[in-house]
């Protein structure tokens, strides 16, 4: 482990005592992709035949927040307060399905398809929750799509940044809640709605979080003003797939507490767990 890593894992760990805090490394997310869904057929085989790691980095984190639920945060994040405190006191614990953050709320990023992009280097939610289900449907269509349309095989397959994005990272995420919160809702809500957010707004049991929860250092989209909400955790932007010159904008510019808690693991890619 990268010895940055070990002072952010410190940051989870130190914050959050009583939490089981567990690290997936490339081998030990095929380890959990059979041990989880080796009787789920289409997620099996997709994921067996998959061989791109950012691509598998995504699908991971949806597959394991699918199945186990709790938090999961990249390696290459800081918590600044404890999972406990990051539901606001007005919002009861029970009725929250899903925690989720804004990433992206501008228009100076060509690399964002979207007016609004939803943080996905930070998850929370219950275990099964119909965003990952969604999501992890869409990445598998997504996915065999490009394969199909650039004519080679799944395993063959080549992305560009921007197909990374929307296929399989904030793009298809972003869709999933957006498509789940349309139908709590029962209408087609709307991107406005999630602009300009200054305190979290609860849509059925999908909590949606400021900007400054997960992305607060950014220099887009609000970052780090402190109208936009408490920071929860730091994106230190590690970029190992790929180079920094795509980001430059337009000139315009598991870990446990009680069993009854809502979220009960700590998931982070690449690595480590510990058990209460």
């Amino acid at each position: 482990m990268k010895k940055q890593w070990k002072k952010q894992v410190q940051t989870w760990t130190n914050l959050n005592p009583g939490w089981e805090y567990g690290f997936l490394s490339d081998d030990g997310s095929s380890q959990y992709v059979e041990e989880h869904f080796s009787e789920h057929t289409t997620i099996h085989n997709f994921w067996r035949e998959l061989n791109v790691t950012i691509l598998r980095a995504d699908l991971i984190r949806y597959l394991a927040m699918l199945a186990d639920g709790g938090v999961y945060s990249d390696m290459d994040t800081s918590c600044l307060k404890p999972i406990g405190d990051w539901i606001p006191p007005e919002f009861s614990e029970s009725e929250i399905g899903i925690v989720a953050g804004i990433e992206y709320d501008d228009n100076t990023y060509p690399m964002f398809a979207r007016p609004i992009s939803i943080c996905q280097w930070t998850l929370m939610a219950r275990p099964g929750h119909a965003v990952f289900e969604k999501v992890v449907a869409r990445v598998i269509y997504h996915l065999e799509y490009l394969a199909r349309i650039k004519h080679v095989q799944l395993s063959e397959l080549k992305l560009n940044k921007k197909e990374v994005l929307d296929a399989t990272g904030p793009g298809a995420f972003t869709d999933s809640i957006m498509e789940v919160i349309s139908e709590h809702e029962r209408r087609k809500v709307s991107w406005k709605e999630l602009s300009q957010l200054k305190q979290a707004k609860l849509f059925g049991d999908v909590l949606i979080l400021p900007v400054n929860a997960f992305a607060g250092n950014q220099k887009h989209s609000h970052s780090g003003r402190p109208e936009f909400g408490p920071k929860l955790v730091t994106h230190h932007f590690g970029r190992s797939w790929y180079k920094r010159p795509e980001d430059v904008p337009k000139k315009t510019e598991p870990m446990k507490t009680k069993k009854e808690d809502l979220f009960e693991t700590h998931r982070s890619q690449r690595g480590h767990r510990l058990q209460s």
